[in-house]
């Protein structure tokens, strides 16, 4: 992969973060995996239980 086609695959997945780029200059294929593997899941299911049952 090129830079062109990391930023490129950035924009598509909607990612802004100028670090992107300086973590591709670090790691190229890290800077990929990130990328197309996006965020972790976020576990919301704590925050469902009602306070006043708890």
């Amino acid at each position: 992969m090129t830079r062109e086609e990391f930023d490129a695959l950035c924009r598509e997945k909607g990612y802004t973060d100028p670090m992107l780029g300086e973590l591709w200059d670090m790691d190229p294929k890290i800077a990929e995996m990130s990328v197309r593997l996006g965020p972790p899941p976020v576990d919301f299911s704590e925050d469902l239980v009602d306070e006043g049952e708890a």
